[in-house]
């Protein structure tokens, strides 16, 4: 009887494992888009996926309308985290001034790029997982947006919030350009957080108008 290979058994099963991680994560995500959808309203649901294409199709076109040196110094700033892990050191190197540059950038804007990416890099390595963090959570900025302004629409009750949505969002695509792929400037997350204030405001709940002052 041939003899077994010394370490072949280990690595047959070190295999075995990382494809069950790689499976168990993808059903995960799946799973949780499942579930965005299965929460999202319809209109919202369809406005995103146009604007996500129309932004996605400029960003491959060359074009970003509102795009800037800003992103490639937050791209800069987020590498900076992931190398050093240490979320309150401002200090960014590389850059070509006299004295050590200070971001100004909160570090809480750039948790959601940095968590996804860290979630994504033992599958394809940190520099795929930042360039597809960049890429993905504008849009996912975007979902949110959409939400929160046709939760916004439909405090108005108009018969068919879903028309003035889509309304809405043709007359401020200029605006929602700022969730365009990579565009990783904080705008779009300050858009964000002003919808979910109008929300609160219209609502004029106790909890809201508490949740409001937090924001």
């Amino acid at each position: 009887m041939a003899a077994r290979e010394p370490g072949k058994g280990y690595a047959i099963e070190s295999f075995s494992v990382h494809q069950m991680v790689e499976a168990r994560g993808e059903e995960l995500g799946m799973s949780t888009i499942k579930a965005i959808f299965r929460h999202t309203p319809a209109p919202v649901v369809f406005v995103w996926l146009t604007l996500s294409a129309v932004l996605s199709l400029l960003l491959l076109l060359g074009n970003m309308p509102n795009g800037d040196v800003d992103d490639l110094m937050k791209l800069h700033e987020i590498r900076h985290l992931l190398h050093t892990g240490n979320p309150f050191d401002r200090t960014l190197t590389g850059i070509a001034q006299p004295e050590p540059m200070i971001s100004h950038w909160p570090w809480i804007v750039d948790a959601p790029y940095a968590l996804l990416a860290i979630a994504l890099a033992p599958f394809v390595g940190m520099g795929t997982a930042l360039s597809a963090a960049a890429f993905t959570v504008p849009l996912l900025l975007l979902l949110a947006a959409l939400t929160l302004l046709f939760l916004v629409i439909r405090e108005f009750e108009f018969d068919h919030p879903g028309a003035v949505l889509i309304v809405a969002a043709f007359a401020g695509l200029p605006a929602l350009s700022e969730f365009q792929p990579w565009r990783i400037d904080y705008h779009n997350l300050q858009m964000l957080i002003l919808l979910g204030a109008v929300l609160l405001t219209i609502r004029g709940a106790p909890v809201a108008a508490g949740l409001n002052g937090a924001l």
